[in-house]
C-alpha cells in the first residue's frame, strides 16, 4: 500500500509537474507573443519614424537649398544696390558740382551784367551831361528863331492899321538877345 502510495504521489507530482511546464510554456508562449507584438509595434514605428526623418531631411535639404539660392539672390541684389547706390552717389555729386558750376556762371555772368549795366549807365549819364554842357552853345542860335516868330506876330497885324508899322518892328529885334538868359539859367543850373 506504501509503494502504490508512494507511486500515486510521484505519478501526481510528476503530473502536476508536467501541467506546471505545460502552463509555464504556454505563458511564456503567451508573453513571447506579446513580446513579438510589442516588437513588431516598435518596428513599424521605428520604419514610420525613419520615413519621416527621411522626409523631414529632403524637406531641409530642399529648405537649405532654398535659402541658399535665396540667399544668393539677395546678396546679388544687395551688390546691384550698392552699386547703384555709388551710381546715384556719383550722380549726385557730379551734378552737385554742375549745380555749382552753374552757379559759378551765373554769380560772373550776373557780375558782367551788372557791370555792363554800370557801364552803359555811366556812358548815358556821361553823354547827358557831355550834351548838357554842350547846349548852351547850340541853343541859343535856335531859342531866338523860335521866340522870333512870336514877337513879330503882332508887327504883321499892326501894319493892316497905319504907318506906325516901322517903329513897332524895331521895338522887337533888341528884345531877341534877352531870350537867351532863360535858357542859359537852367544850363548853368545843371
Amino acid at each position: 500500500m506504501k509503494r502504490c502510495s508512494v507511486g500515486v504521489l510521484v505519478a501526481a507530482t510528476l503530473f502536476l509537474g508536467a501541467c506546471d511546464n505545460q502552463l509555464s510554456a504556454e505563458s511564456l508562449a503567451r508573453e513571447r507573443q506579446s513580446l513579438q507584438r510589442e516588437v513588431n509595434a516598435l518596428r513599424a514605428e521605428a520604419e514610420s519614424l525613419r520615413a519621416a526623418n527621411d522626409e523631414l531631411m529632403a524637406q531641409l535639404s530642399t529648405i537649405t537649398v532654398l535659402l541658399e539660392t535665396q540667399r544668393e539672390e539677395l546678396r546679388s541684389r544687395l551688390d546691384a544696390f550698392e552699386r547703384s547706390a555709388e551710381r546715384v552717389q556719383a550722380r549726385a555729386s557730379e551734378l552737385g558740382r554742375s549745380i555749382e558750376s552753374a552757379q559759378s556762371a551765373t554769380d560772373d555772368a550776373q557780375r558782367v551784367a551788372d557791370r555792363a549795366l554800370e557801364q552803359a549807365a555811366r556812358e548815358e549819364l556821361e553823354g547827358a551831361l557831355e550834351a548838357r554842357r554842350q547846349a548852351p552853345e547850340s541853343e541859343p542860335a535856335t531859342e531866338p528863331a523860335v521866340t522870333e516868330p512870336a514877337m513879330t506876330e503882332p508887327a504883321m497885324s499892326e501894319p493892316a492899321e497905319g504907318t506906325h508899322a516901322a517903329p513897332e518892328q524895331t521895338a522887337p529885334i533888341p528884345s531877341a538877345p534877352a531870350t537867351p538868359e532863360p535858357v542859359a539859367q537852367p544850363g548853368g543850373g545843371h
